[in-house]
């Protein structure tokens, strides 16, 4: 999904020292590792933390990998709100440093991207307005994706939950493509939709809701990263 949205280098590896050296080799000058606040393996110019509004216990009894007090180790926190007038959670600010930035961050739908032969295209959010749709999700909280989605005023006529990182079968396409005949829309993830654009849904049927970040203070949180970083704005 993140090679299909960004032109530059994108690496997966098992071990990430590895994919590091790779980079390099290619003559990338920086590397962003996805999750990687407790990949110590690696040292780091910067740690840029997102905290929501999850709770729970240490793995394997609850969610979380590292207790609050952890957060004394970020370089700057990204604090998740799902509204303008929500609060972050409350023991956020008290498990940083005093010196350490907070940014809050919305989310928000910005258009759908439709799949034509591999290569993905952009489509005007409004198109889902008023449309009967089935919805497809394969990831660990779907219920604000469909919030997102009904807000568009559509008509959600099927919904498909499927668990976290599920890999469609061609039994499941057959599954959707039987139950979907009638309805105008099949509208998933951008992390669903590299899934299934490989099986034939009929054209300009399937599309993807691209989610996109607003970050208070965006151009504050990208210069104190290249400061810390050593680069230039060129690089």
């Amino acid at each position: 999904m993140l090679a299909k949205c960004f032109p530059g280098v994108v690496l997966t590896a098992r071990r990430r020292v590895e994919g590091v050296a790779v980079a390099e080799r290619l003559g990338c000058h920086v590397v962003v590792l996805d999750d990687g606040f407790q990949h110590r393996a690696l040292a780091r110019d910067f740690d840029l933390v997102l905290v929501n509004g999850r709770r729970g216990g240490l793995l394997p009894a609850g969610p979380m990998r590292e207790r609050r007090a952890a957060l004394k180790r970020a370089d700057a926190v990204a604090l998740v709100q799902k509204t303008e007038d929500e609060r972050g959670p409350a023991d956020v600010t008290g498990s940083v440093r005093s010196n350490v930035p907070v940014f809050v961050v919305r989310f928000a739908a910005k258009a759908l991207v439709e799949s034509d032969g591999g290569r993905w295209i952009q489509r005007p959010i409004g198109l889902l307005s008023g449309r009967r749709v089935a919805v497809i999700t394969g990831i660990a909280e779907p219920a604000p994706f469909y919030a997102t989605v009904r807000q568009w005023e559509t008509q959600i006529e099927e919904i498909f939950e499927y668990p976290d990182h599920h890999r469609y079968t061609q039994g499941d396409w057959q599954r959707l493509s039987r139950k979907t005949r009638d309805i105008e829309l099949i509208v998933t993830t951008e992390k669903d939709l590299v899934k299934l654009e490989h099986f034939p849904f009929a054209r300009g049927k399937l599309v993807a809701v691209r989610i996109a970040p607003q970050v208070e203070r965006a151009d504050q949180l990208v210069r104190l990263i290249m400061d810390r970083a050593g680069l230039t704005p060129a690089t």
